[in-house]
């Protein structure tokens, strides 16, 4: 009876971590991205860009290191696609976006700059 309880058990065990290999989705590798941003500076006017890196923050802390001013701050954070950032010089106003292609994403930030605005950073993900 104790050898036919066990196998049950056992059985029953191998059922649930079965079905449970199933349920649990496989999460994906940090290889499988490659993140960037675009910082900026709205007091100096100061903007850089990041490109390639394995983790977010780290590509955040170089945009940030690389924009050279006490409030650069990051507007565009992309991952394995395409970010821009667009300024229109009358108005001061800035624009920027994400897309999967450099057009799709230069388009985007002239947009939200306003007419007449320049495209000044774009970065595409490997």
């Amino acid at each position: 009876m104790k050898t036919a309880l066990k196998s049950v058990l056992a059985s029953g065990v191998m059922a649930i971590a079965a079905t449970a290999a199933v349920i649990v989705p496989a999460q994906a590798s940090a290889a499988d991205h490659n993140y960037g941003a675009i910082s900026i500076s709205k007091s100096t006017g100061n903007h850089a860009s990041s490109s390639d890196y394995t983790s977010v923050l780290d590509a955040i802390d170089a945009a940030n290191a690389k924009c050279n001013a006490d409030d650069c701050g990051f507007v565009v954070m992309m991952d394995n696609n395409c970010g821009a950032l667009a300024y229109q010089p009358i108005t001061g106003q800035w624009g920027w976006t994400t897309e999967p292609t450099r057009d799709a994403a230069e388009s985007g930030a002239l947009s939200n700059a306003g007419v007449g605005a320049k495209i000044v950073e774009t970065v595409c993900m490997g």
